[in-house]
């Protein structure tokens, strides 16, 4: 076996244990349970696995400064959620 099919098994391996570790789908309910957010319940938008993380609906909000795009437009601030580590989170009520 070549050395680059030997690293690419590993890494499939990698991927799948981390994807049996990860018990959170897309739409569960869930509550952080650390962090500026603790206490907090919302739903998970979308999954990270390989960065074990989840961006939940309303949570984890930072700000984006925007610059313009075109001359005599304004600049803008967004707020966008951002990832939070899985084993900050735990399934909520349904």
């Amino acid at each position: 076996m070549h050395k680059c099919e030997l690293i690419r098994v590993i890494r499939a391996l990698f991927v799948i244990s981390v994807e049996y570790i990860m018990k959170l789908k897309k739409g569960d309910n869930v509550i952080v349970i650390t962090g500026k957010d603790k206490g907090k319940k919302g739903k998970i938008v979308r999954v990270l696995v390989k960065e074990n993380k989840v961006i939940v609906e309303g949570l984890n909000m930072m700000k984006r400064h925007r610059q313009p795009r075109k001359s005599g437009e304004k600049g803008t601030i967004k707020n966008i959620e951002m990832p939070i580590h899985a084993s900050n989170v735990k399934k909520g009520d349904k």
